[in-house]
């Protein structure tokens, strides 16, 4: 039997708390109106919410139509993140081109990915975990690439094009290839 995934049990909420990040972080657009339209063209937040749809369906275990909402999540947003792949809420992907999340990614609440990220492994078809867990209020940089089963502290930042195959801990700057600490985030 398949253990119940916390983070899915409130759908609705989780989806509002997307919808909300995205709200707060438009500075262009002054009106509530504008504000909503804005969130709702924005190709990060429908791609979270069709992972959240994908994932829901896994844990129904309607594996092959999470695996469709996949498909068509890759096919119009170039975003390929795992149905398997444990999201907390308010996810941002400002800028969602060729971001791949592996399906043992745990990321936290809050956090930021930009273009080009993939979460991956580095292990080929084994059991366990394979993919990293990301804490929450971690900023992810363009490019990086975090890989293994390795852990992010919260409100951590992984510069762009970083290759990060350590663990680090909470409130980190990292960057470079391999990935080194390079300061703290005050």
């Amino acid at each position: 039997m398949m253990e119940k995934d916390e983070r899915s049990t409130n759908f609705c909420s989780i989806v509002k708390d997307d919808f909300l990040q995205y709200y707060r972080e438009n500075h262009t657009l002054k009106s509530k109106i504008g504000s909503t339209i804005y969130v709702l063209l924005e190709p990060g937040f429908w791609a979270v919410f069709n992972h959240r749809i994908a994932h829901w369906l896994f844990l129904k275990n309607l594996g092959i139509l999470a695996l469709f909402i996949m498909r068509l999540n890759k096919f119009f947003h170039n975003v390929d993140i795992s149905y398997e792949a444990k999201i907390g809420k308010a996810l941002r992907l400002p800028h969602c081109m060729d971001i791949v999340i592996g399906s043992s990614a745990i990321i936290g609440d809050n956090v930021e990915i930009l273009n080009g990220v993939t979460l991956g492994a580095v292990k080929i078809r084994t059991e366990g975990k394979r993919h990293p867990t990301i804490g929450g209020g971690v900023l992810i940089g363009a490019g990086a690439k975090v890989l293994g089963d390795i852990y992010i502290g919260n409100n951590s930042i992984i510069g762009a094009n970083a290759v990060v195959i350590d663990s680090f801990p909470e409130n980190v700057k990292v960057g470079g290839i391999p990935a080194k600490e390079i300061g703290k985030v005050l």
